[in-house]
């Protein structure tokens, strides 16, 4: 099942909370209330309005809510809503002994509705917003003891490690058909991106549902003007503490919006037999894979799922893995080198471009491909022959890697430039090509220049690319809807108006290949289309190596 977890900013309005309620409810099977996060003055209407069984929650100031008020004061308005409705009630574990005072003397002061405040079903949960305690085990154990309607068990999953532990302790407990055998149900989930995967296949970790926020694009008002000042900033320790109208919907670090888990990744209809993919790499923000290749499953007819694996490193990988039984994964930056410490096999073209974008589980063992090099070959072929041709490529990772190669088996005179010299150096060294001071690109006359560095991802600018620019783009049909997409992305990376030469070195004719595909339309792409260039965008560049992805996915399914 999945939960809607609904909270807007404590002074929102009634109108503004039955709107948001309204429209993404229908994307959810349970709807939590975050009264704490919520007008109070409404609970009834907005309990009535859910249409679906509600889980009314009150988190204190501190504890990974905004309720300024005493504990006291949270059992009210939590009574209020079992009053008017709510089957279930979230209490923190360290509350739970004056909660359960509390019903007590409710049924002193008020006989005839203690027995509906004592009938609604006790979520018990424990929040760590720091990390994951080494003995979670314990901890899960003792909300169990306490017999509860549901455990829930919520740590801070900031590694693969991390991940590692709460998949193990999933597995110590056992499966969902245990759970349905114990009287105590239970909820596990990994706040933070490393921690996503357990949001998606909550299944797997035997949660009897997800909890997820309400899409963006789902609270806006009849006017048409969004509704995100009414949206939640998680902090970095993952409080909710921060109320910005810049900040995402959720309302707990790693969430992800309902219509996702439930459209996108198909949370709820993920079984045993499902095939996990995965794309690893930090930050994933920007990422395009997971509706890529989740489309595709749901085209063909196959039990896959595509989810996202942000790992600041890869420590611990392999075990992961193994748990999540991942079947193969698209590895971005900044670990498509490291990971060839976890892979026995590489196919020619990895071998020969030193870095790999993907892995295939093949039944023995990780076996790497790189198709970052293949699509750049097939893209490049359109223009013609660059036989000849001075190509400058700027960066020293992953995608410069394959950029050299593929150039450089076409002919061309590749020539790597890097921040940091010693990089660009062994680049060079090992790919035989020449080398020049990063001060010095912006004299280089190319007749091909490679963005293989971060600079333009995420649209930190904020400015949306105008029909000129899209229209600016040779031989590519961009769609309004497309445009729509590249909205700002917080926290991905430099601004998209950055470029690495300045926009003089740029001349008609010229092809420019940008590897950030989001936003496709880059501060490089803009000056480029401006001055008649040839464009290769990143999301050319990410389609054209995506179908050399599919072709191995699909068929590490049907020979699974």
């Amino acid at each position: 099942m999945i939960c809607l977890s609904l909270g807007l900013q404590p002074d929102s309005t009634r109108e503004d909370a039955l709107r948001v309620l309204r429209r993404c409810r229908r994307h959810a099977d349970i709807v939590e209330l975050r009264l704490d996060l919520l007008p109070h003055g409404c609970i009834p209407d907005l309990v009535a309005a859910a249409g679906r069984p509600v889980v009314a929650t009150c988190r204190l100031h501190g504890r990974g809510g905004e309720f300024r008020s005493s504990l006291s004061e949270s059992f009210r308005l939590l009574t209020r809503a079992v009053l008017a409705g709510a089957r279930f009630v979230d209490v923190d574990l360290r509350d739970h002994p004056a909660w359960t005072a509390y019903i007590r003397n409710f049924a002193k002061d008020s006989a005839c509705d203690a027995d509906r405040l004592a009938k609604a079903k006790v979520v018990l949960s424990y929040h760590d917003f720091h990390g994951t305690p080494r003995n979670i085990a314990g901890i899960l154990r003792s909300l169990m003891n306490k017999t509860p309607w549901c455990a829930k068990l919520c740590v801070t999953t900031r590694n693969a490690q991390d991940a590692v532990r709460l998949l193990g302790l999933a597995r110590s407990f056992g499966d969902a058909r245990d759970q349905r055998r114990s009287r105590v149900k239970r909820i596990v989930i990994g706040m933070g991106e490393p921690g996503k995967f357990s949001r998606i296949l909550y299944k797997r970790l035997g949660s009897v549902w997800s909890y997820g926020s309400h899409p963006t694009d789902e609270m806006e008002s009849p006017a048409g003007s969004a509704a995100a000042p009414h949206s939640i900033r998680v902090s970095a320790a993952g409080y909710a503490t921060s109320l910005d109208s810049a900040g995402p919907t959720a309302v707990a670090p790693g969430q992800v919006d309902v219509r996702s888990l439930g459209n996108l990744y198909r949370a709820d209809r993920l079984d045993r037999r499902t095939a996990v993919f995965a794309v690893v790499g930090a930050p994933l923000a920007h990422t395009r894979s997971p509706e890529y290749f989740n489309r595709r499953f749901r085209r063909h007819g196959l039990n896959g799922v595509f989810i996202p694996l942000e790992l600041p490193d890869l420590s611990g990988f392999d075990e992961l893995a193994r748990l999540i039984e991942l079947r193969g994964a698209s590895i971005t930056m900044p670990h498509k080198t490291e990971i060839l410490r976890h892979v026995r096999r590489l196919s020619p073209e990895a071998t020969a471009v030193s870095a790999v974008n993907t892995i295939v589980w093949d039944g023995h063992c990780y076996v790497g491909y790189n198709t970052d090099a293949v699509g750049l070959r097939s893209l490049l072929r359109r223009y013609g022959s660059i036989n000849g041709a001075r190509a400058l490529v700027l960066g020293a990772g992953g995608a410069a890697r394959a950029s050299v190669r593929a150039l450089a088996a076409q002919g061309a005179d590749v020539t790597v430039s890097n921040r940091t010299p010693v990089r660009a150096s062994a680049l060079a060294h090992e790919c035989g090509v020449r080398t020049i001071p990063w001060q010095a690109r912006s004299g280089f006359h190319a007749d091909i220049l490679v963005n293989a560095t971060s600079v333009g991802m995420g649209a930190a600018d904020g400015a949306r690319p105008s029909q000129r620019d899209l229209a600016a783009l040779p031989e590519r049909r961009i769609t309004q809807s497309h445009a729509a997409r590249t909205r700002p992305l917080a926290g991905c990376g430099p601004a998209s108006s950055e470029i690495l030469v300045p926009a003089a070195a740029l001349r008609r004719g010229v092809l420019v290949v940008e590897w950030v595909h989001t936003p496709e339309v880059t501060g490089l792409v803009r000056a480029a289309c401006a001055k008649g260039c040839r464009v290769i965008t990143g999301v050319d560049l990410f389609k054209a190596q995506a179908r050399e992805q599919w072709k191995l996915f699909k068929e590490a399914i049907r020979t699974r």
